[in-house]
């Protein structure tokens, strides 16, 4: 095992994973799982095995930051069954991780919770995109114990299941070093929502709101006034319907930052909002 895990050391991502793979069928499976501790900082896991999952999250791993898992289509929602019973508050002293992606992922609300006690605070990415049975719930546990979580990545998860109280609960109260946001086909995120985060969250650059259906140009007018005005670069309403030209308009006098703007299907929007963002934002691409 010694030498084992020593050749481990100068392995990256990639590789751990392919011999993640080749291990769960391997007669010294064990002994290979066990070398994954002395990995580099990042690792990726595969969802073809549940006894995997849980060996790499149940082990102290003190040396990886991020963790990355891979869907497999085939992956059964009971192999989830105890993926982090042995993680929480006590694995917290040898738990480092400070970017995980769960995307395309059955994690639950349970999982999470189960997560934010074991990071203790030191999060400060997660992607939990194409995750269908992740809640409020879920999100605002996770926002309540990572004050340092810097990205968040809700996109397509379940349509309705995020809602604003995923902000006026969760992010908007706890996380105010968020950089990056996503919430795109969250139908749930509406006006009020948006209007906590420009008040709570006053560092994001890019902010993904397509397909938030029941956002208008009162959200953009929020961010607008809102504390991280300045700070907002990139901003996408893409097929938000009910935003007209007076939400460019808004967003022309207080955005002055932004550089990107995304407004596919958003039909409302006449010459009057184009030029009054680009005399507003001299840096739009």
């Amino acid at each position: 095992q010694v030498l084992i895990s020593e050749v481990f050391k100068y392995l990256d991502a990639v590789s751990v994973g392919k011999i993640d793979i080749a291990s769960t069928q391997h007669q010294h499976r064990d002994l290979l799982l066990s070398s994954l501790v002395w990995c580099k900082e990042s690792i990726e896991a595969f969802e073809h095995c549940a006894q995997s999952l849980k060996y790499t999250f149940n082990r102290g791993m003190p040396h990886v930051r991020c963790i990355r898992i891979s869907r497999n289509a085939g992956m059964e929602q009971a192999r989830y069954v105890g993926l982090f019973d042995n993680v929480g508050p006590a694995y917290s002293a040898v738990c480092n991780w400070e970017s995980i992606s769960f995307a395309h992922c059955s994690i639950q609300d349970c999982h999470l919770a189960s997560l934010a006690e074991c990071t203790a605070g030191r999060l400060l990415q997660l992607n939990l995109s194409v995750c269908p049975l992740v809640t409020d719930e879920g999100v605002i546990t996770i926002a309540e114990k990572s004050p340092k979580l810097a990205k968040l990545d809700l996109s397509i998860t379940d349509k309705y299941l995020i809602t604003d109280m995923s902000i006026l609960e969760g992010v908007a109260v706890h996380c105010h070093n968020l950089l990056h946001l996503n919430f795109s086909h969250c139908y749930n995120i509406t006006n009020s929502g948006v209007k906590a985060l420009a008040r709570g969250c006053g560092s994001l650059r890019p902010l993904d709101l397509t397909f938030c259906l029941k956002i208008s140009d009162i959200a953009l007018a929020a961010l607008a006034a809102g504390k991280g005005a300045k700070a907002l670069r990139e901003l996408s309403v893409s097929d938000c319907t009910k935003v007209t030209s007076a939400g460019l308009v808004a967003l022309g006098g207080g955005c002055s930052g932004l550089t990107r703007i995304i407004l596919n299907y958003c039909r409302r929007i006449t010459d009057v909002g184009i030029i009054s963002l680009s005399n507003g934002c001299p840096n739009m691409k």
